[in-house]
């Protein structure tokens, strides 16, 4: 399990889910999204992805890069 938002933010230092070995924890990252704003970037990732496949697509997460 990937996770990256919780019930209580930040998560506690004291919580089993940094030790657990099935749970990876990242960064809960958020930006300001506008619902039309989402729409536009699907768009342009479905374009890259039928000229160029999954290689094309933007903003994937890397698990060399950890991002």
């Amino acid at each position: 399990m990937v996770a990256d938002v919780f019930s209580t933010e930040p998560l506690p230092a004291a919580s089993a889910l940094w030790e657990h070995p099935r749970v990876t924890v990242t960064p809960h990252n958020a930006a300001v999204t506008q619902p039309e704003d989402v729409a536009t970037a699907f768009a342009a990732n479905l374009a890259r992805f039928e000229k160029g496949g999954v290689d094309a697509l933007d903003g994937v997460f890397s698990w060399n890069d950890g991002y």
